[in-house]
């Protein structure tokens, strides 16, 4: 998977994402009109009023389908007390984050109880809501989002009771490797987060109670499906470093067994 840094995304969104921003009518008492609409929910997001924001967010017409989908989208998780856009920000420090960045997410979701199977059918149909998005930049801003939230929230729900997400928490023994994985016999790798048996077969992004668990095939499934986005949003650039760089060493989990699916994913992340 080709990707480029986050940053280069970051300058791709930001005139979608801010564009209308300003908030001429924040002070409205009865916004109408998508202007004053917009401006009010996003005044109430700014204050951490989400159920506000989306009862605006509701009322913004057709004619700004996109922006409506997309704040609605991120006003949701935030409600919802799911995932906010702070998670990732917090989570990818002072660069530009890595396979470091889905322990911090998944922490913080862990702390906050959104690793719950309710929580993963939420996140679920807000990825899928995204297909409503015309514009491709902004639609997969959303699934690249709610994609890293998902996985949060799976990876999150596999945290030890201190809330600290370490190896042995996804596999039986920190000696799991890509040698061991695949030894007849060697059981480092088993256990931790579930698997399945046979051959990988991805969950339908199109039914959210598909999403209740919090297994290996959830998050390869929304592994893959990130890492589509990533490839629709960058084209073909060359291969970054990171967080994207991280999906791009997790895009082949799909072809291998599950230990040693185990294996790599936690040779990512730790």
């Amino acid at each position: 998977m080709k990707t480029f840094k986050i940053l280069s995304v970051a300058l791709i969104l930001i005139p979608f994402l801010c564009s209308s921003c300003v908030n001429l009518y924040g002070f409205a008492d009865s916004p109408s009109g998508d202007p004053q609409l917009l401006s009010a929910a996003r005044a109430a997001m700014d204050k951490g009023e989400y159920a506000n924001a989306l009862k605006y967010y509701q009322q913004v017409s057709a004619n700004e389908s996109d922006v409506k989908i997309s704040e609605t989208a991120l006003a949701t998780l935030a409600e919802g007390n799911i995932f906010y856009i702070s998670d990732l920000i917090s989570s990818l420090g002072s660069g530009s984050g890595g396979g470091s960045t889905f322990i911090g997410v998944a922490e913080n979701m862990y702390a906050r109880g959104a690793t719950t199977a309710a929580s993963r059918e939420i996140i679920a149909k807000v990825y899928v809501s995204a297909s409503g998005i015309v514009n491709a930049h902004l639609k997969n801003f959303v699934q690249i989002i709610s994609g890293i939230s998902m996985i949060g929230s799976i990876l999150g729900s596999y945290a030890g009771p201190n809330g600290t997400l370490v190896v042995t928490d996804l596999v039986q023994s920190a000696s799991c490797n890509s040698t061991t994985c695949s030894a007849g016999g060697n059981t480092t790798c088993n256990a931790g987060i579930a698997g399945f048996t046979g051959s990988f077969s991805p969950v339908s992004i199109n039914t959210p109670s598909l999403w209740d668990g919090n297994t290996l095939l959830q998050l390869v499934s929304m592994l893959d499906l990130v890492n589509t986005s990533i490839g629709n949003l960058t084209g073909s650039g060359s291969t970054g470093s990171g967080l994207f760089s991280a999906f791009g060493n997790l895009s082949e989990l799909d072809s291998l067994v599950s230990n040693c699916m185990r294996a790599s994913l936690i040779s990512v992340l730790f």
